[in-house]
């Protein structure tokens, strides 16, 4: 039997540093090619982006109360927990994706967001949500699609329910069902488990959402029980939801009720985007698929 060659000690160092490049090689292709797997969703047995859901007319919880044995339940401005009454709306399934924002800014000659290159976003992020948009760009985006951009109050009842939850899947906090913690959106829909009682996603986490109303930290001391569109005017407006970057307290961040509201710079934020609605008639399906 012939003996084996043993290789020599310089030969072993010179392959273990060529597996470790073809690692580090396979590495940084799949980071770069990532975006555009993670893109390739399949809606074949869902309904895709722009879809819209049907929430019923009704009162829901909006708000929490205050806690002493746990002050970080909720801020002042998300006090107190109070039934509200909405007119039946439709509210986009999804947050906008970057697809569906291209065709907005080809059609109208509406200036890009601001994370974007040549008039175009990066490769293989089709079915990220938008970001890096502004309040005005988000509802001029709406308007062109004859929606509208949902109230701070349809907004969470479409992510509470009716018995308001406080959080889209139920009260208690779980990593695993949106993107949070983390470097980058991810697809819209990434997070089944996570859908809201109406079957919206990504209500918790991906990025913050654009809503209608202008912020003020004490409204909901004397909002209206039916149907509030918020404050008559203000500095900033409010967004919902939480995000991908949001790194700390995010078990609180990511309730349903927080608002984000004060000092809101700079509007085109990486980290926020938005979804419409709009009015619902009576006898409307309760999907409108797209």
């Amino acid at each position: 039997m012939k003996q084996m060659k043993t290789e020599s000690p310089g030969v072993k160092r010179g392959l273990l540093l060529l597996v470790a490049a073809a690692l580090l090689l396979s590495a940084v292709v799949g980071f770069m090619g990532g975006a555009a797997r993670k893109s390739s969703l399949d809606f074949t047995h869902r309904p895709g982006p722009g879809s819209m859901v049907l929430v019923e007319a009704g009162w829901f919880i909006m708000g929490v109360d205050p806690d002493p044995g746990s002050p970080a339940e909720g801020r002042p401005d998300e006090q107190p927990a109070h039934r509200v009454s909405l007119n039946a709306y439709y509210i986009d399934l999804y947050e906008v994706t970057n697809t569906q924002y291209k065709r907005f800014v080809d059609d109208t000659g509406w200036r890009i967001p601001r994370w974007w290159k040549n008039g175009m976003y990066q490769n293989g992020m089709d079915y990220h949500p938008v970001t890096g948009v502004t309040w005005d760009d988000a509802a001029a985006y709406a308007a062109w699609a004859g929606k509208r951009l949902p109230t701070e109050a349809e907004w969470e009842k479409a992510a509470r329910g009716p018995l308001g939850r406080k959080y889209p899947w139920g009260n208690r906090f779980n990593m695993k069902k949106g993107n949070f913690q983390s470097e980058f959106t991810r697809p819209v829909g990434s997070y089944p488990a996570g859908v809201s009682p109406y079957g919206c996603y990504d209500m918790a986490g991906n990025v913050w959402e654009w809503v209608y109303d202008w912020y003020r930290s004490d409204y909901y001391q004397h909002s209206p029980q039916c149907n509030p569109k918020g404050p008559p005017s203000g500095t900033h407006h409010v967004l919902k939801g939480g995000s991908y970057h949001t790194e700390f307290a995010v078990d609180f961040i990511m309730k349903s009720a927080t608002r984000y509201g004060k000092n809101v710079y700079p509007q085109e934020n990486p980290a926020f985007g938005f979804r419409c609605a709009r009015d619902a008639a009576p006898g409307k399906p309760a999907i409108i698929q797209k």
